[in-house]
């Protein structure tokens, strides 16, 4: 028979045992999502330098049609492109 000091030890044992359990699922948590965003900042960098390697004509003029364009328009697209990533990541992450 368990005595109640023993039942006491235990359960103090099992709640520090879940307290390092939460601490570690953050931290594996952490180095996942630390992870994610560099392979992501990776991917955005590979894209861009495609992008100028294979049409650096094309990319100047991109430029010089962007400097001119409305600053309004710039900031309306880069507000869609973030919520459409956003949506992207949260449909494809779950």
């Amino acid at each position: 028979m368990i005595s109640s000091v023993t039942l006491v030890l235990l359960i103090l044992l099992e709640l520090y045992l879940n307290e390092k359990r939460s601490k570690l699922c953050d931290i594996k948590s952490a180095t996942i999502l630390l992870g994610d965003l560099t392979i992501a900042f990776a991917l955005v960098l590979v894209f861009e330098g495609v992008l100028y390697a294979l049409f650096p004509l094309q990319m100047k003029k991109f430029m010089i049609k962007m400097v001119e364009m409305p600053v309004t328009i710039l900031r309306n697209s880069g507000l869609a492109a973030a919520v459409i990533g956003v949506i992207l990541v949260w449909l494809l992450r779950g």
